[in-house]
């Protein structure tokens, strides 16, 4: 198994590395290496030598000197995970930072409430011969296909990123007869992602299919997605009724349970 080691910044006395944070890190045995910050920069490592960096962000103080210090980071480590519980203006106006102090590094905004960013460095060139579609965004679902020609038997994974937020992660394996008559590998080479409720809004968004690692671009991505108002009136509606019908079944459940109950005690009162 690999060694790594992980590099955790923490202005509490509590460091812990979340369950979240984990899945956030590659397979392999990581070896804790833990520094306090306290407003100070830069900051003084006593080992600068990590393959990646969880930094715990505490409200206030100056926003640019952190990104810079998580930047200088990014240079010596490789990978930097920012968390911080902002609001959404609090967010997005670090955001905006960090996209202005740097364009060599690449920026990857994340959906968690209390993941912030991901800053990496841009992949290295390789012998991989990436292709794929971005088929269709609908109400139901985010369709397309990726492949890797050079390898047609490995998988590859991507991630979908929704008005500059990563909402899905998936590796696109899924068998398309259609693909596999168009001589498009195995076939096995299809993602289909459910599309998240909170898209279904009536506002209109931009998908983007990226691969994972390379940062490749789908051919046909971003593509805007505006759910029409009649639908997402439909879609409001049969929520409504779903709900509805949930709660009558529930009373109905619930009174039915509690007259076997009564009919039951008087049957052994007799």
């Amino acid at each position: 198994m690999q060694n790594f080691k992980l590099l955790l910044i923490d202005s509490s006395e509590n460091k812990v590395v979340s369950e979240e944070e984990r899945r956030f890190l590659a397979k392999g045995q990581w070896q804790l290496r833990m520094a306090s910050y306290s407003g100070s920069l830069p900051l003084d490592y006593s080992d600068a030598s990590w393959d990646a960096v969880i930094w715990h962000l505490e409200k206030g103080g100056n926003l640019k000197a952190v990104l810079e210090e998580a930047y200088r980071l990014v240079a010596a480590g490789g990978t930097v995970l920012l968390k911080a519980a902002l609001n959404a203006r609090e967010k997005a106006k670090i955001i905006c930072i960090a996209k202005a102090l740097s364009s060599t590094y690449e920026m990857v905004p994340l959906a968690d409430k209390n993941q912030l960013l991901r800053l990496q460095k841009p992949a290295l060139s390789s012998n991989r011969a990436l292709k794929g579609y971005l088929d269709t965004c609908d109400a139901n679902s985010i369709c397309g296909w990726i492949i890797d020609e050079n390898n047609i038997n490995q998988s590859v994974e991507i991630e979908v990123i929704a008005d500059g937020e990563l909402i899905a992660c998936a590796i696109a394996n899924e068998f398309r007869q259609d693909l596999l008559d168009a001589g498009i590998g195995n076939g096995h080479c299809a993602f289909s992602i459910d599309m998240p409720i909170s898209l279904l809004d009536g506002v209109e968004h931009s998908i983007d299919v990226i691969e994972k690692h390379c940062r490749y671009r789908l051919s046909g991505s971003p593509q805007v997605f505006l759910l029409p108002h009649s639908e997402y009136k439909n879609i409001e509606a049969n929520r409504l009724t779903s709900l509805v019908d949930f709660f009558l079944k529930n009373i109905t459940t619930r009174t039915s349970l509690s007259k076997d109950i009564i009919y039951s005690g008087l049957g052994s009162a007799l």
